[in-house]
């Protein structure tokens, strides 16, 4: 595996989070936009609404030039094909280089 793909993500002993790619992250974020559009016609909670914009800005920052990127390693590096997923989680937890 060369990139990561979306889903699930956890580095070390850090929560688990997940990882959305950015060709996923502006297609979710227009789906979103759109359906925020029509909630706004309804009686909805607007707390829904100021969480949800916060969610979409997230999504759209993806794009190229949108916000400075936290910058990781290459995939390569963070993910060692030859190691069980254990043996993965104890060179993490270690604080080992991969």
């Amino acid at each position: 595996m060369s990139r990561a793909e979306t889903g699930p993500m956890k580095f070390g002993d850090d929560w688990t989070g997940v990882f959305i790619r950015g060709d996923n992250s502006g297609y979710y974020a227009m789906l979103l936009d759109q359906a925020l559009e029509e909630l706004a016609k309804t009686d909805y909670s607007p707390i829904y609404a100021t969480v949800l914009r916060g969610f979409v800005a997230d999504l759209g920052g993806s794009r190229e030039g949108a916000s400075e990127p936290q910058r990781m390693r290459p995939f390569e590096e963070c993910v060692r094909a030859d190691l069980t997923h254990d043996e993965a989680e104890l060179v993490a937890l270690s604080g080992a280089k991969p």
